[in-house]
């Protein structure tokens, strides 16, 4: 018995792959790329700083025919950083004669998870990673795996978390959504990216996201770059996956929905009455007497505290809560005019005794969903607090309000979809986006649309 086990654990170790890199850090060496964790930050391969070119190498026991190679790298837990954002794969027969392997390269990488899907399979006996850039001044390696042709590969949930401020720095605005939705599964991944990083090609790469939730933002849009949304309004317009936004973010979704990036934009403080460019975003109001300046919200007048809601649909989003629930908010800015194909899920509760229930707002149809699905084109968005939803604040995103809101009372859920058709689920993807905002005037209602 003991001979048997003892070849039996020969055997195992002859098969096991042997590794090389150019060079590794204590504790980081090149076997723990392949160890079988994904996820943890600690057990992964890293390169020495100090030069510009890292390679990471594997010889298996026997050739094998590769198709697929997943790649997750870095050292943070929701951060592309110290990760290679140029490198491309080679495999050999001999382990000196090297050919590229077709569609497993990358020359700027913005992903902390992907995929390759070679664009023929590769029988090898020996791959490596050659590294020409990483983030930070060295590459991490936490987990390689090698797959064969068409491969289904499985991966967690992941969600993206998109920080839509000016401010690129990460982690930054709009991290909280990770912990409010690892509240629904502990399991589930996440990287945070800004805003200019978010695009179809992006989005498009396996393993492919849930959702993705755009944090609120400071400045006000006639003092914001455009430019930095363009890619936002590819994903908009393409569905290409469920978004919800929140605050700022969902007051920019508002914007490109309705204007577009190559339009110019303007603000309340500087607005052109005569000539308004993007009426479609307003304030509360304004502090009487005050000299008014763009981004100076000094001058504004703020909505803050608990707001009670009340369903009018039925969506998703809001399953599980009361037909009324309360809300934090804080938010001085607004959605003055309903966007094109949005509807209202949910509003503020009409106060007063004679109080109606609010309208939908006139011409403008539609149906969606406020939170991500993968049943067709979702997108949704809210002023309110991270986590003031009562016993299911991860389950509806969570919310966030830094700025944003709405006058006279908020909803929190509206949708976009085609006009007189109900989204479906898109066959490629089954994903879909929509778009989402945060409040408007109009008699009195939120907006959260998609």
């Amino acid at each position: 018995m003991l001979a048997a086990w003892f070849l039996g654990a020969v055997a195992m170790a002859a098969e096991a792959p042997r590794f090389l890199a150019s060079s590794h850090q204590p504790g980081r060496d090149p076997a723990l790329a392949m160890d079988g964790d994904r996820f943890t930050t600690d057990r992964a391969w890293a390169g020495e700083p100090g030069t510009n070119r890292w390679w990471w190498q594997a010889e298996f026991a026997e050739p094998r025919v590769v198709g697929a190679i997943l790649q997750v790298h870095g050292d943070h837990g929701f951060v592309l950083r110290h990760a290679p954002t140029s490198d491309a794969w080679e495999g050999s027969d001999d382990g000196r004669a090297w050919r590229p392997m077709a569609g497993a390269d990358q020359r700027s990488e913005r992903r902390t998870f992907r995929l390759h899907r070679l664009e023929r399979a590769e029988r090898v006996r020996f791959v490596r990673l050659l590294v020409h850039e990483a983030s930070g001044g060295f590459p991490v390696m936490r987990e390689v795996e090698f797959h064969g042709p068409g491969a289904a590969v499985s991966f967690p949930e992941w969600v993206v978390a998109v920080n839509v401020t000016h401010d690129g720095a990460l982690p930054g605005h709009g991290q909280e959504f990770i912990p409010l939705a690892r509240e629904t599964d502990a399991r589930l991944q996440a990287q945070q990216v800004w805003l200019v990083n978010f695009d179809d090609d992006y989005l498009k790469a396996e393993p492919r996201p849930l959702a993705a939730f755009l944090s609120g933002s400071f400045k006000d849009w006639c003092e914001v770059d455009r430019a930095h949304w363009r890619g936002i309004q590819q994903v908009l317009r393409n569905r290409s996956v469920p978004l919800w936004a929140s605050c700022g973010g969902a007051q920019g979704l508002a914007l490109v929905s309705e204007h577009g990036v190559e339009q110019p934009w303007d603000c309340p403080h500087c607005r052109d009455p005569r000539r308004p460019l993007t009426p479609l975003y307003g304030h509360i109001g304004h502090v009487p007497g005050m000299h008014l300046a763009c981004g100076r919200y000094g001058d504004c007048t703020f909505e803050r505290g608990p707001m009670a809601i009340r369903k009018v649909g039925t969506d998703p989003a809001f399953e599980g809560l009361p037909d009324e629930f309360t809300v934090m908010e804080s938010h001085c800015g607004q959605i003055e005019v309903v966007p094109r194909g949005v509807a209202m899920d949910c509003h503020e509760r009409p106060q007063g005794p004679h109080a109606d229930p609010v309208p939908s707002p006139p011409g403008r149809a539609g149906v969606r969903r406020a939170v991500p699905h993968r049943d067709g084109g979702h997108a949704g968005g809210v002023a309110s607090h991270h986590g003031q939803f009562p016993g299911r604040s991860a389950s509806v995103a969570g919310t966030d309000a830094s700025e944003g809101g709405g006058p006279v009372s908020r909803g929190v859920g509206c949708r976009r979809v085609p006009a007189r058709r109900r989204p479906r689920a898109s066959g490629k993807t089954a994903q879909g986006s929509a778009f989402a905002c945060s409040t408007i005037t109009a008699p009195r209602w939120q907006l959260v649309g998609r």
